[in-house]
Parts: C-alpha cells; sequence; structure tokens
C-alpha cells in the first residue's frame, strides 16, 4: 500500500512525537531515520502530516511536485533526500477517537503505477481508525498502570507512616489516647491498654464511664468539653486508676483539627509523675526539718549565751558575799 510510512502522536501538552518511520527499501529507511529524525514536526506547513494534525481532516495528494518538496524539507539535505526518493503522491489521515486527534498516519508512495486515490484514502482512513483505538486503549492502559502505581506507592507510604506512628506510640512510657467528638476512644497505645487491663480492640469504642468511677468520668467528660469548647489545648494535674493503683499523672489534652480546621477529635497524652510528686513531697518535708533544726539550734545558741551570763553573775555574787 505504500512504499514509505510515518505514524505521528500527539502528546498531552501538543508536541508532536515521531512514534515510527518504515522505508520499503532497508538502506534507504536507515537513511530517512537519521536524516527525518533529526526534525522537529513544523505544525505551520499547511501540507501533508502538519495539516491532517492541525485539522483533523485526512488530506490525499495525488501528485507531489518538486514546489511541495521545496515548501515541505527544513534544509538542503533534507531537500536532497526528498528528491532521491521520487515521490509521486502521499496520504496523511489523522489518527482520531473519542472526539479528538491524537495522532497520523502519512503514507507514501514513489513506485511507478496509479497515484493513490479516494479507494486508497478509504482504505488508510479505516487504518487509521483502528491504528486510533490501539494507541488510545494502549494509553488508557498505561495511564491505569501509572495511576495504580502511584496509588500503591501512596498507599505503602501511608502503611510505613502508621507502621513508624504505630511504633512510637507503643514505645513511649506515657499514656495516649485520641477520642472523638462525643467522647468514644478512637485509639490508645499499648501502654493504656495494659494499665487499662483490657485490649486495645476492646477500648476502641468505649467511652469514659465504660472505663473509670462516675466521679473521675465525669471531670474527664468535663474537661473533654472544655478542649472542645476553648479549641485550645489543657494541662491538668489527675489520679487515674490504673495498673491496680491511684498514680498522678500530667495530662496535656489539645483539640485535632480536619482540612477544614474543624475540631474533630481529642489527644490526650498523660505522663507518670507520681514518683516526681513523691520525691518532691520527701524534699519539701527534708527542708521543713532542715529549717526547724536550724531554729532550734539558734535557740539553743541564745539559751546557752543566757546561761554563761547568769552563771558568770552568780559567780561574782557569790565572791561579794565571801
Amino acid at each position: 500500500m505504500a512504499d514509505c510510512c510515518m505514524i505521528y502522536l500527539l502528546e498531552e501538552d501538543g508536541a508532536v512525537q515521531r512514534a515510527a518511520m518504515a522505508h520499503r527499501d532497508p538502506l534507504r529507511q536507515a537513511s530517512m531515520i537519521e536524516i527525518i529524525g533529526r526534525y522537529r514536526v513544523n505544525l505551520d506547513i499547511r501540507i501533508g502530516t502538519s495539516r491532517a494534525l492541525r485539522t483533523g481532516k485526512a488530506e490525499l495528494i495525488t501528485e507531489i511536485t518538486d514546489a511541495m518538496l521545496v515548501q515541505f524539507a527544513r534544509d538542503d539535505r533534507h531537500l536532497a533526500f526528498l528528491r532521491e526518493e521520487h515521490l509521486r503522491s502521499m496520504m496523511s489521515v489523522p489518527l482520531f477517537t473519542r472526539g479528538r486527534t491524537i495522532g497520523a498516519i502519512t503514507l507514501l508512495s514513489n513506485s511507478p503505477g496509479p497515484s493513490y486515490g479516494q479507494g486508497d484514502l478509504a482504505l488508510a482512513e479505516e487504518l487509521a481508525r483502528r491504528a486510533a483505538l490501539a494507541v488510545d486503549n494502549a494509553r488508557l492502559y498505561r495511564a491505569a498502570c501509572e495511576a495504580r502505581a502511584a496509588a500503591e506507592e501512596a498507599l505503602e507510604a501511608r502503611l510505613r507512616s502508621e507502621r513508624l506512628l504505630a511504633a512510637v506510640l507503643d514505645h513511649t512510657p506515657a499514656l495516649i489516647a485520641i477520642k472523638d467528638v462525643a467522647g468514644r476512644y478512637l485509639l490508645v497505645n499499648r501502654r493504656f491498654a495494659l494499665l487499662a487491663g483490657r485490649t486495645r480492640e476492646a477500648i476502641v469504642g468505649c467511652q469514659d464511664r465504660d472505663l473509670f468511677a462516675p466521679d473521675l468520668e465525669q471531670a474527664l467528660r468535663a474537661d473533654h468539653e472544655r478542649v472542645l469548647t476553648e479549641r485550645a489545648s489543657l494541662e491538668v494535674e489527675e489520679s487515674l486508676p490504673l495498673g491496680g493503683t491511684e498514680r498522678t499523672y500530667l495530662s496535656i489534652k489539645f483539640p485535632l483539627l480536619d482540612e477544614t480546621s474543624a475540631v474533630n477529635a481529642v489527644c490526650v497524652i498523660s505522663t507518670d509523675v507520681t514518683e516526681r510528686r513523691q520525691l518532691e513531697a520527701r524534699l519539701a518535708k527534708s527542708h521543713k526539718m532542715e529549717a526547724l533544726g536550724r531554729l532550734a539550734g539558734g535557740v539553743a545558741h541564745d539559751f546557752n549565751n543566757i546561761l554563761t551570763s547568769l552563771s558568770g553573775y552568780s559567780e561574782t555574787l557569790l565572791e561579794g558575799m565571801e
């Protein structure tokens, strides 16, 4: 059907890619690839492939003149190659699918015999229709594969981040919990679950009333409502009956915002400060005892001074009496 065939594809940015070139003569094909391959397609040319790409309409040239070659050539070497081909006629047919042009097929003939006619053009258009469908399907498949790869990469990145976060949460000695606006637990770390004596799965969905006594539940609920209302962090010291004993915790409670800046959860991070508070109490008691010791020492010293004075005065009186 053709002595020379070239396939062009339009990229998303409008650039033209020369996807394939074939020549009946393998030696001429190598020259064609070397010479023509160095030039970009000039869409400003009003004949041939450029016109088919620009207008989306097929073009049939039954007789290629030397003037056409001069118009099409990019330089002298290019013109010499075109003249050596003795081109007689050509067809440029757009690749059209889903309402848009995605490329073009150009067929060239230099064989003796009849030039291309309307019957050849109809056959070329059917070939282009099937080729366009194949190219479009290939692009859709490639896009789907790329989207799937990107989604899998994003999922893996998210899972990796979640694993890292879980490792941090589970190895911190602090108690960490996240509750929704209704006060239901969404997440707790391993330390919280361990001291609560339940699995994390059993705690998720519970509220404070399911875990703590009424008085403590009311205090915790009041803190929760305050954080939601004020949209600000809250620092409190509280006693929690976890791990079978009453422990003192310094808790930071702060709101978590969604992408619209609305509060959708409250995070609580509680650090056990029981030993610290006990040590502070012992130090305070020690300081009091030390102060009392100094006071007692001062009083004794003053009393000794008084006794010494009285003793000396008494001795003087006795001597006078003698």
